[in-house]
């Protein structure tokens, strides 16, 4: 059994399979970081958004670090998990 307002881990997980394209590298012939680090982002954003139930608000992300380039061709496999949430919401003054 649960606590009240807490959920099963798996059922807080998002994946996503992405096929990297040649259009996507960069000089080296490798893929892009810059399309690297959007995938990931859209993938955390998506979860927490459904997770939530409403459109979250990405305030910052920090510390990426790239252990291994990725070849053209490579299908990744992303993973996203929220961890942990507390009662919080933003105003917005116009």
């Amino acid at each position: 059994m649960l606590p009240p307002n807490h959920v099963w881990i798996h059922d807080a997980r998002l994946s996503d399979a992405i096929v990297c394209f040649p259009i996507k590298r960069n000089m080296y012939g490798k893929i892009f970081g810059g399309f690297l680090m959007r995938k990931a982002v859209e993938l955390a954003w998506s979860n927490a958004s459904l997770f939530s139930g409403n459109r979250c608000r990405i305030c910052g992300v920090d510390d990426i670090m790239f252990r291994k380039s990725v070849d053209v061709g490579s299908i990744l496999l992303l993973s996203s998990q929220v961890e942990f949430t507390f009662p919080f919401s933003y105003f917005f003054l116009n």
